[in-house]
C-alpha cells in the first residue's frame, strides 16, 4: 500500500506492483477538490481492470467492470439528468444487451451497438442481464462483508454514494461472510 502524487494535483492511494498501480486503489484528479473525477476499484499493470466506480466532475457515475482502462463487460451508467444504462459494454461503449431508462419514463431494452439501440432481444438474454444486475447489487450490499480492524470486526458502512480518500494510509482486511 502506498500513494503517488502527480504535479498536476492528481493522487493515487492503493496497491502497487513494480512501480505501477496494481490491485485495489483510489485515484482522484485533484486531491483537494470536492467535485472532480475519481475512480475507486481494481487496477492491473497501471490500468483499470475488474470492478470499479468512476465518478465524473459533472456527477455522472459508472459502476461496473473495466478491461484495459475501458468500460467492458457488465456495467451501470448513471447520468445527472436521471438517465440510466444497465448492460453490456465493449471498449468503453454500450455494446450488447442492455436497458436504457430515460427521465421521462421511456425505456429501451434490448440490443445496443456502438451506443445505438438496435431493437429488442429474446427473453433469455434479458433474464441474463437481470441476473448480472442482481449480482452487481449483491456485491455492493454492506451486509455481505465486514471490515476487520485491530482484531475487531465491524459491519462495513454503506459508502455507495461517497468518495473518500484517507488522510493517512489505512490498512483494512475485507473478507466475505458466509450466509450459512
Amino acid at each position: 500500500m502506498g500513494q503517488y502524487k502527480w504535479k498536476n494535483g492528481s493522487i493515487y492511494i492503493g496497491e502497487f506492483h513494480e512501480g505501477q498501480k496494481h490491485g485495489k486503489g483510489k485515484w482522484k484528479k485533484r486531491f483537494n477538490a470536492v467535485n472532480c473525477n475519481t475512480y475507486e476499484g481494481s487496477y492491473e499493470n497501471d490500468k483499470k481492470n475488474g470492478l470499479g466506480n468512476f465518478t465524473w466532475e459533472s456527477g455522472n457515475v459508472y459502476k461496473g467492470n473495466y478491461k484495459e482502462d475501458e468500460r467492458h463487460g457488465y456495467g451501470e451508467m448513471y447520468w445527472v439528468d436521471g438517465s440510466c444504462y444497465k448492460g453490456e459494454w465493449q471498449k468503453g461503449i454500450q455494446h450488447g444487451v442492455g436497458r436504457m431508462e430515460f427521465p421521462d419514463g421511456r425505456i429501451k431494452e434490448g440490443f445496443f451497438e456502438n451506443n445505438v439501440f438496435k431493437g429488442p432481444v429474446e427473453t433469455p438474454k434479458m433474464q441474463q442481464l437481470k441476473a448480472q444486475e442482481l449480482l452487481m447489487n449483491d456485491m455492493r450490499t454492506p451486509t455481505n462483508i465486514r471490515v476487520k480492524s485491530r482484531g475487531q470486526s465491524f459491519p462495513r458502512p454503506n459508502l455507495e454514494n461517497t468518495t473518500r480518500l484517507p488522510n493517512k494510509l489505512e490498512t483494512i482486511e475485507v473478507k466475505k461472510i458466509n450466509a450459512n
